[in-house]
Protein backbone atom coordinates (compact mmCIF):
# COMPACT_ATOMS: atom_id res chain seq x y z
CA UNK A 1 0.00 0.00 0.00
CA UNK A 2 2.55 2.61 0.85
CA UNK A 3 4.49 1.78 -2.41
CA UNK A 4 1.28 1.74 -4.64
CA UNK A 5 1.16 5.60 -2.55
CA UNK A 6 4.71 6.75 -3.05
CA UNK A 7 4.04 5.95 -6.99
CA UNK A 8 0.81 8.10 -7.14
CA UNK A 9 2.99 10.92 -5.11
CA UNK A 10 5.50 10.97 -7.98
CA UNK A 11 2.99 10.57 -10.57
CA UNK A 12 1.73 13.56 -9.24
CA UNK A 13 4.71 15.40 -9.10
CA UNK A 14 5.84 14.72 -12.50
CA UNK A 15 2.51 15.87 -14.17
CA UNK A 16 2.81 19.20 -12.05
CA UNK A 17 6.18 19.57 -13.22
CA UNK A 18 5.27 18.98 -16.58
CA UNK A 19 2.65 21.33 -17.09
CA UNK A 20 4.22 23.75 -14.98
CA UNK A 21 7.16 24.15 -17.83
CA UNK A 22 4.50 24.78 -20.37
CA UNK A 23 4.81 28.25 -21.51
CA UNK A 24 1.60 30.57 -22.84
CA UNK A 25 1.45 31.22 -26.46
CA UNK A 26 2.80 34.71 -26.96
CA UNK A 27 0.88 37.77 -27.67
CA UNK A 28 0.58 38.64 -31.17
CA UNK A 29 0.81 42.42 -32.02
CA UNK A 30 -2.30 42.96 -34.16
CA UNK A 31 -1.79 46.07 -35.95
CA UNK A 32 -5.02 48.10 -37.07
CA UNK A 33 -5.33 50.52 -40.46
CA UNK A 34 -7.84 52.47 -41.64
CA UNK A 35 -9.12 55.08 -44.60
CA UNK A 36 -8.89 58.39 -43.87
CA UNK A 37 -12.66 59.33 -44.20
CA UNK A 38 -11.84 63.34 -43.84
CA UNK A 39 -10.20 65.60 -46.03
CA UNK A 40 -11.23 63.71 -49.40
CA UNK A 41 -12.86 66.96 -50.03
CA UNK A 42 -10.44 69.67 -49.77
CA UNK A 43 -12.99 72.55 -49.79
CA UNK A 44 -16.25 71.29 -48.49
CA UNK A 45 -19.48 73.69 -50.05
CA UNK A 46 -22.88 74.16 -48.26
CA UNK A 47 -25.52 71.89 -50.07
CA UNK A 48 -26.24 73.80 -53.98
CA UNK A 49 -29.19 71.06 -54.20
CA UNK A 50 -32.36 70.19 -52.98
CA UNK A 51 -31.52 66.45 -53.89
CA UNK A 52 -31.22 64.00 -51.13
CA UNK A 53 -28.50 61.32 -51.93
CA UNK A 54 -28.93 57.61 -49.87
CA UNK A 55 -25.63 55.57 -50.36
CA UNK A 56 -25.61 51.61 -50.01
CA UNK A 57 -23.29 49.53 -48.52
CA UNK A 58 -20.28 48.50 -51.07
CA UNK A 59 -20.45 44.92 -52.02
CA UNK A 60 -16.93 42.91 -52.93
CA UNK A 61 -15.34 40.53 -53.53
CA UNK A 62 -14.56 37.04 -51.95
CA UNK A 63 -10.77 37.64 -51.73
CA UNK A 64 -11.17 41.08 -50.09
CA UNK A 65 -11.69 40.75 -46.17
CA UNK A 66 -10.55 42.97 -42.98
CA UNK A 67 -6.72 40.80 -43.35
CA UNK A 68 -4.79 43.10 -45.72
CA UNK A 69 -4.39 41.84 -49.46
CA UNK A 70 -1.19 41.05 -51.35
CA UNK A 71 -1.16 40.00 -55.14
CA UNK A 72 2.12 38.51 -55.76
CA UNK A 73 1.11 37.39 -59.51
CA UNK A 74 -2.50 37.93 -62.27
CA UNK A 75 -3.54 34.58 -60.17
CA UNK A 76 -1.91 34.51 -56.80
CA UNK A 77 -2.42 36.55 -53.48
CA UNK A 78 -1.96 36.15 -49.67
CA UNK A 79 -2.60 38.01 -46.98
CA UNK A 80 -0.76 40.02 -43.76
CA UNK A 81 -0.22 38.12 -40.93
CA UNK A 82 -0.70 40.20 -38.48
CA UNK A 83 -2.08 43.36 -40.27
CA UNK A 84 -5.40 44.33 -40.31
CA UNK A 85 -7.89 46.84 -41.89
CA UNK A 86 -9.61 48.02 -38.85
CA UNK A 87 -12.96 47.30 -40.44
CA UNK A 88 -14.08 45.78 -43.61
CA UNK A 89 -12.87 47.52 -46.61
CA UNK A 90 -16.48 47.49 -48.29
CA UNK A 91 -17.74 49.17 -45.34
CA UNK A 92 -14.85 52.01 -44.91
CA UNK A 93 -15.41 52.57 -48.15
CA UNK A 94 -19.07 53.43 -47.48
CA UNK A 95 -18.30 55.79 -45.22
CA UNK A 96 -15.71 57.68 -47.24
CA UNK A 97 -18.03 58.01 -50.10
CA UNK A 98 -20.84 59.58 -47.39
CA UNK A 99 -18.62 61.61 -46.51
CA UNK A 100 -16.97 63.29 -49.66
CA UNK A 101 -20.39 63.07 -51.29
CA UNK A 102 -21.76 65.11 -47.74
CA UNK A 103 -18.67 67.29 -48.47
CA UNK A 104 -19.11 68.02 -51.94
CA UNK A 105 -22.37 70.04 -51.48
CA UNK A 106 -24.04 68.63 -54.54
CA UNK A 107 -26.74 67.29 -52.41
CA UNK A 108 -28.76 68.44 -49.56
CA UNK A 109 -28.01 65.15 -47.76
CA UNK A 110 -26.32 61.65 -48.16
CA UNK A 111 -26.46 59.37 -45.59
CA UNK A 112 -26.59 55.36 -45.52
CA UNK A 113 -29.36 53.84 -47.77
CA UNK A 114 -30.45 51.18 -45.14
CA UNK A 115 -31.18 54.10 -42.36
CA UNK A 116 -34.50 55.46 -44.54
CA UNK A 117 -37.00 53.81 -46.81
CA UNK A 118 -35.82 53.95 -50.51
CA UNK A 119 -39.05 56.87 -51.21
CA UNK A 120 -37.03 59.19 -49.22
CA UNK A 121 -34.16 59.47 -51.42
CA UNK A 122 -33.66 61.46 -55.18
CA UNK A 123 -30.70 58.84 -55.97
CA UNK A 124 -29.10 55.94 -54.67
CA UNK A 125 -25.69 55.30 -54.80
CA UNK A 126 -24.24 51.46 -54.93
CA UNK A 127 -20.68 50.12 -55.92
CA UNK A 128 -18.79 46.89 -55.92
CA UNK A 129 -15.45 46.54 -54.69
CA UNK A 130 -13.13 44.33 -56.93
CA UNK A 131 -9.97 44.95 -55.74
CA UNK A 132 -8.53 46.52 -52.89
CA UNK A 133 -4.69 45.03 -52.91
CA UNK A 134 -1.36 45.76 -52.15
CA UNK A 135 0.24 44.79 -56.04
CA UNK A 136 3.48 43.04 -56.33
CA UNK A 137 2.88 42.61 -60.18
CA UNK A 138 3.76 46.18 -60.84
CA UNK A 139 7.44 48.03 -60.36
CA UNK A 140 7.18 49.74 -58.08
CA UNK A 141 4.28 47.68 -55.91
CA UNK A 142 1.08 49.89 -55.89
CA UNK A 143 -1.87 50.31 -53.39
CA UNK A 144 -4.89 49.47 -55.86
CA UNK A 145 -8.49 50.49 -55.60
CA UNK A 146 -11.25 48.92 -57.96
CA UNK A 147 -14.76 49.19 -58.08
CA UNK A 148 -17.72 49.94 -60.27
CA UNK A 149 -20.45 52.82 -58.96
CA UNK A 150 -23.92 52.60 -60.06
CA UNK A 151 -26.46 55.44 -59.22
CA UNK A 152 -29.77 54.55 -59.40
CA UNK A 153 -33.08 56.88 -59.52
CA UNK A 154 -35.63 55.47 -57.62
CA UNK A 155 -38.64 57.51 -58.38
CA UNK A 156 -37.98 56.81 -62.22
CA UNK A 157 -37.44 52.86 -61.36
CA UNK A 158 -34.28 53.37 -63.58
CA UNK A 159 -30.27 53.46 -63.76
CA UNK A 160 -28.71 56.69 -64.50
CA UNK A 161 -25.30 56.07 -64.14
CA UNK A 162 -22.81 53.14 -64.15
CA UNK A 163 -19.14 53.22 -64.30
CA UNK A 164 -15.63 51.07 -63.38
CA UNK A 165 -12.93 53.34 -61.64
CA UNK A 166 -9.28 51.53 -60.74
CA UNK A 167 -6.89 54.08 -58.70
CA UNK A 168 -3.07 53.27 -58.05
CA UNK A 169 -0.58 55.11 -56.21
CA UNK A 170 2.79 53.26 -55.36
CA UNK A 171 4.28 52.15 -52.30
CA UNK A 172 7.91 53.39 -51.00
CA UNK A 173 8.32 50.15 -49.51
CA UNK A 174 6.52 46.95 -49.24
CA UNK A 175 5.06 46.73 -45.86
CA UNK A 176 1.07 47.34 -44.11
CA UNK A 177 1.77 50.85 -43.39
CA UNK A 178 2.99 52.03 -46.40
CA UNK A 179 0.47 50.25 -48.35
CA UNK A 180 -2.17 51.62 -46.16
CA UNK A 181 -1.02 54.77 -46.40
CA UNK A 182 -0.85 54.99 -50.56
CA UNK A 183 -4.19 53.01 -50.62
CA UNK A 184 -5.51 56.17 -48.71
CA UNK A 185 -4.42 58.44 -51.69
CA UNK A 186 -5.70 56.06 -54.47
CA UNK A 187 -9.21 55.86 -52.78
CA UNK A 188 -8.95 59.99 -52.57
CA UNK A 189 -8.51 60.36 -55.98
CA UNK A 190 -11.07 57.71 -57.04
CA UNK A 191 -13.84 59.25 -54.85
CA UNK A 192 -12.42 62.55 -56.60
CA UNK A 193 -12.84 61.33 -59.92
CA UNK A 194 -16.44 60.24 -58.93
CA UNK A 195 -17.49 63.60 -58.11
CA UNK A 196 -16.28 64.92 -60.97
CA UNK A 197 -18.31 62.85 -63.31
CA UNK A 198 -21.08 63.13 -61.22
CA UNK A 199 -21.15 67.39 -60.78
CA UNK A 200 -22.33 67.92 -64.29
CA UNK A 201 -25.80 65.67 -64.40
CA UNK A 202 -26.60 66.63 -61.05
CA UNK A 203 -26.00 70.48 -61.69
CA UNK A 204 -28.29 69.69 -64.76
CA UNK A 205 -31.64 68.98 -62.90
CA UNK A 206 -31.24 71.80 -60.83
Amino acid sequence: MCHRRFGWIILITVVLTSVSCIKPPPVVDTRLYSLNQKGIIENPSKPKSSLILGVRAFECSSSIESRMLYRTSPVQIGYYEFERWAEPPGEMLTQAFVGALTDSGLFQMAVREEHYPVSAFSRIVSGRLERFEEDHTTMPSTALCVCEIEIYDPKKDKLVFKKSYSAREPLEEDNAENFARSMNKAVKRLMQEFIRDIENSVSSEQ
